[in-house]
């Protein structure tokens, strides 16, 4: 591996500065990489924002990305998806899909979850 690596040290709760790299490469088997070389950012979108800019490659959620990979701004170098076990979670007060408003946003991303499970199922590892 001779690139440099992108890193997001919030890349979920309670990770370490490296985590999502070490995550990543036992997961496709690959060994004897040195994950602490690299760039590292405490946002995931400056870490986005560096691999747009050419300064590496990074590691993130494709619902994330979707517009960058469409429009070629970013590609998967590797081609395989690694399912983290992450979840997104849509949480309101009891009684609030009451409300037509509450109830608008919570049927659209509902649905919009759905489409994108659709297209990109999980576990898929062609990205």
């Amino acid at each position: 591996m001779h690139f440099p690596l992108l890193h997001d040290i919030t890349a979920w709760r309670g990770s370490y500065e490296y985590a999502e790299w070490e995550f990543y490469l036992n997961a496709i088997g690959f060994e004897g990489a040195d994950v602490r070389r690299g760039h590292t950012f405490n946002r995931n979108h400056l870490t986005i924002e560096a691999a747009i800019a050419g300064m590496g490659v990074a590691i993130a959620r494709r619902t994330l990305l979707n517009d960058e990979l469409e429009r070629g701004a970013l590609i998967v170098p590797f081609g395989l998806a690694v399912p983290n076990h992450k979840r997104y979670m849509l949480l309101y007060a009891p009684g609030a899909l009451s409300h037509p408003g509450v109830r608008a946003v919570h049927d659209w991303l509902v649905e919009e979850a759905g489409i994108f499970r659709g297209l990109h199922p999980l576990g898929e590892q062609q990205m």
